[in-house]
């Protein structure tokens, strides 16, 4: 399935891209040729989802094709979330324009906004593993828990892991 967004107001998928390969948490291996590959786990039953994002230029609309996934309207809506897509930011603007210090802001990353967790059960399962330890070592533990326990999606030739869905870890642990 290809959908295709119009974003209401600025937004830049390069720049969405450069936060997630330099945010610890998303353990991202970071854009591949223009491209943003997205693997998460669907909300709520935890299927794995896998994405493409592109958008040619800036202020473009943004191209969504799911690659898996049970249910694609769901997750082009998750990853419009994620990339606060669902969000209308054109009066964003305005605020640069009132305020000198978020004018230099957003001179110097044009189009950001915020990337969200894919759903509150990556964000709980973050918050679990980062408490008292490094963000590496917990972004690590993360990466393993994906791999040995999460199933693997194939993204244009790029494999990525996906954190297993509640059920999936709930039985881990109980073993």
């Amino acid at each position: 399935m290809v959908e295709s967004l119009t974003p209401r107001g600025p937004f830049s998928l390069a720049e969405s891209a450069s936060f997630l390969a330099d945010f610890t948490p998303a353990d991202h291996p970071g854009p591949a040729a223009g491209h943003l590959h997205l693997a998460f786990p669907s909300r709520p039953q935890g299927d794995a989802v896998a994405a493409c994002v592109r958008q040619p230029d800036t202020d473009a609309d943004v191209v969504i094709e799911i690659v898996a996934g049970a249910d694609p309207d769901a997750a082009v809506a998750d990853v419009a979330r994620m990339l606060s897509l669902d969000v209308d930011g054109r009066g964003f603007a305005a605020v640069g324009d009132r305020d000198p210090v978020i004018a230099r802001l957003q001179a110097d990353r044009p189009g950001f906004r915020p990337v969200r967790f894919a759903s509150p059960w990556e964000a709980a399962v973050w918050a679990v593993l980062s408490q008292r330890t490094r963000m590496t070592q917990a972004a690590t533990v993360r990466r393993r828990i994906a791999e040995r326990h999460g199933a693997t999606v194939d993204v244009h030739g790029q494999s990525l892991p996906v954190l297993p869905g509640p059920a999936t870890l709930a039985a881990v642990v109980d073993d």
